[in-house]
């Protein structure tokens, strides 16, 4: 297929592969990926995991000290890219992180959207197993077609993530603690109230808002439905 590309195709593919890596805004150049690639030459998944722990405890101290929560985003995406090798994909890589880091400052960022890249992964069994080591949430949702394929869904709410049942659980974890856990809605479509707005692609202004509108929304909820049943009604927290 590449050899049968024209010069405009072959760039508008480069261009997609490039802009999308993740954690970085910078335009990427194919040598420059190339030289980082080259970096990690020899490493295998189980190195790379013993490097990661290794850093996480040398700053745990730090971490105790200052009463700083350092919560670990998952891969995005949770399966190996050009090779290279992931850490944090699934329940088993953060039971390894958490036996390997016994610190609670040393928690996670759990992002629906990067760990519902892979189908096997439940937000809502990941919630309640880590209930504890969960200091970050980013919330959206996928919706997938067949294996391996997947798109943003049209709804924060909507998609393979089940968004009622987690905020329920989060709901739940914020009344044990008694504080409220930080959530973002991850992504957003781009809407008419973001032309002219300079923004990278997927953190648009008015679809993120939307999407803090619908989260919000569910949360009130569920609340409500607690209070409505008899239960006890939470205060509303700013965790959002």
């Amino acid at each position: 297929m590449w050899r049968a590309a024209s010069p405009a195709k072959r760039e508008r593919i480069t261009k997609a592969l490039l802009t999308g890596l993740p954690g970085t805004t910078e335009d990427a150049t194919p040598e420059g990926l190339l030289r980082a690639l080259k970096e990690y030459e020899g490493i295998d998944g189980a190195t790379l995991k013993a490097h990661f722990y290794a850093f996480l405890n040398a700053i745990t101290p730090v971490l105790e000290e200052t009463g700083i929560n350092l919560a670990i985003h998952p891969d995005d995406p949770p399966f190996p890219i050009f090779g290279l090798p992931r850490i944090v994909s699934c329940a088993a890589d953060i039971r390894a992180m958490v036996k390997a880091c016994p610190s609670r400052r040393v928690g996670l960022a759990l992002c629906t959207g990067s760990l519902g890249a892979n189908p096997q992964n439940d937000a809502v069994k990941l919630f309640r197993e880590f209930h504890d080591r969960i200091h970050f949430c980013h919330f959206r949702n996928l919706i997938h077609s067949e294996p391996g394929v997947f798109r943003e869904s049209d709804s924060h709410l909507l998609g393979n993530t089940d968004m009622p049942a987690l905020m329920a659980e989060l709901v739940k974890e914020e009344r044990r603690r008694g504080e409220g856990i930080v959530v973002r809605p991850d992504h957003g479509r781009t809407l008419d109230i973001d032309r002219g707005r300079t923004c990278y692609y997927g953190y648009a202004y008015g679809g993120r808002l939307i999407g803090l509108s619908e989260l919000r929304g569910l949360e009130m909820g569920i609340r409500w439905r607690a209070h409505a049943g008899g239960g006890i009604l939470l205060d509303n927290t700013d965790g959002f």
